[in-house]
């Protein structure tokens, strides 16, 4: 493609077009990658925090004492702040700290717990 169809395509502007296009010439494949890589601050959740965060996930929050019976990805991450182990974290980090581990969340349509003592019975029974 010429550089007036790529701007055209693209919505890029020209000088913009073409100064790729030279550093891409000049440098090959090594032009296109980010410049921005090794910016910002480096993560600082360390292994073991991580770990506890999936522990917890693993955890029935009814057995940690809360009013629910499934976490969500919020509930977790608000948890994991409320109890400091960590002072902040995204919902897209909690996600990624899973999957790290092989846990998935499903979304469960209808289930409800009962509070009946005899409820386990009655099911089965």
């Amino acid at each position: 493609m010429t550089v007036p169809e790529i701007c055209k395509v693209f919505g890029y502007h020209r000088n913009y077009v073409s100064k790729v296009i030279h550093n891409f010439n000049k440098d090959g494949f090594k032009s296109l990658e980010s410049k921005y890589e090794n910016c910002g601050r480096k993560p600082v959740i360390s292994e073991e925090i991580k770990q506890k965060i999936a522990d917890i996930a693993l955890t029935r929050p009814k057995d940690l004492g809360l009013p629910f019976t499934q976490w969500s990805l919020p509930k977790l991450r608000d948890y994991v702040i409320e109890r400091g182990i960590v002072e902040s974290i995204s919902i897209e980090w909690i996600r990624q700290i899973l999957k790290e581990r092989g846990i998935k969340y499903r979304r469960t349509k209808t289930w409800k717990e009962s509070n009946d003592p005899d409820y386990e019975f009655k099911k089965t029974g």
